[in-house]
Order: C-alpha cells, then structure tokens, then sequence
C-alpha cells in the first residue's frame, strides 16, 4: 500500500493489521508518510502514534528503529502542535522511546536540540491537558538526565518554563510531583 496516498479508512485499517503483527517499522513507516497530509488525518496520526507505543511494550528496540521513531515524533510535533490528542500520544511516545537502553542517548540528544518544537507543543496544548503535561514532564525528565548537555539545551530552549507555566494542569494527585521531577533534571539537580 501507498501509505502517502490511501485513504484515512484504510490507513486506520492498515494500522490495526500492522500492530495485530507488531510490524514497527510499517507503522512508523505509516505515520511519518502521512504527518503532513493535513487535520483530515488527525484520527491516523494519533493511532498510529497509539500503536508505536503500544509495540514498544513487547519489542526490543534497535537503534534504528529508535531513530525513526525519534525523526517521526519530532515531525509529529512540528506539524501537529495545535492538536492536543496527537501531541499527548506524541509526548507519551517520546516518553517511551527516550527510555529505550538502546536509542536513549539519541533519542534525547534529538529532543533536546529540537526542544523549541516540544516547548510550543506544551504551551499551546497546556490548559486543561493533564495527561499530555504529565507526558511532556515525564519527557523532560529522561531527558535532562540523559545528559548535562541536553539539560542545559533544555533549560536554554524554555523546557523549565513550560513546564513551570504548565504544572496546573496535572489535576492527578499522583503525578503532580512530575513537574518538580522534570524542573530538578533539566535545572540538573538530581
């Protein structure tokens, strides 16, 4: 199948075969084709995104893999900051794959560069998104521990003002300790 070019009913439905067969890199494959094509796609997006975090349960990541994964999640939050359901799949994914032994380095080396884009995201998606801020701290934190440097990359990218600015949303007893977990790993104070 054309990924670029089928139609959101069989691309859903493409998706749903590719993870019954935990067939990652198709679904990555899938989901990068299809990033740019525009809100009509929005449903695609968010499950194909839901079904890389889904695989990355029972599947031993590669490096590559990890790559592709990492170079999908930053298209992801470049083109779809204004969708709050795409970017708390996004941000869990990336919580995820930032976790991986086998792709954690770069995969935090990645975001931390590209810190700018995930900062908007959480911004723009903030208020009354708890789930997707617990999820972008969550991402922070593996993040600004992976590294100083990424630390400071997150720190000088507004990480830790987002984060600040956010921190409301989290209404979840249990998780609003996330933000003080992400502020003491990107402010390296661990």
């Amino acid at each position: 199948m054309d990924y670029a070019s089928a139609s959101e009913d069989d691309l859903i439905t493409a998706i749903e075969e590719l993870e019954e067969a935990q067939s990652l890199p198709n679904i990555i494959a899938l989901v990068t084709a299809n990033v740019s094509r525009g809100e009509d796609f929005e449903t695609v997006i968010d499950e194909g995104l839901s079904a890389i975090s889904r695989c990355l349960g029972s599947a031993d990541l590669s490096a590559e893999i990890g790559n592709d994964i990492t170079v999908c999640a930053l298209k992801v939050f470049e083109d779809w900051a204004m969708s709050p359901s795409v970017i708390e799949a996004c941000f869990a994914l990336s919580r995820k794959v930032s976790d991986q032994q086998s792709c954690k380095e770069s995969a935090c080396t990645s975001f931390a560069r590209n810190v700018s884009a995930l900062v908007s995201c959480v911004r723009a998606n903030a208020v009354g998104e708890g789930t997707l801020v617990e999820q972008a701290c969550l991402t922070f934190e593996n993040v600004g521990l992976s590294s100083p440097a990424n630390a400071a990359l997150s720190k000088a990218g507004g990480a830790a003002d987002a984060v600040e600015e956010a921190r409301g949303s989290i209404t979840n007893e249990r998780h609003v300790g996330y933000p003080d977990r992400a502020l003491r790993a990107i402010n390296g104070s661990v």
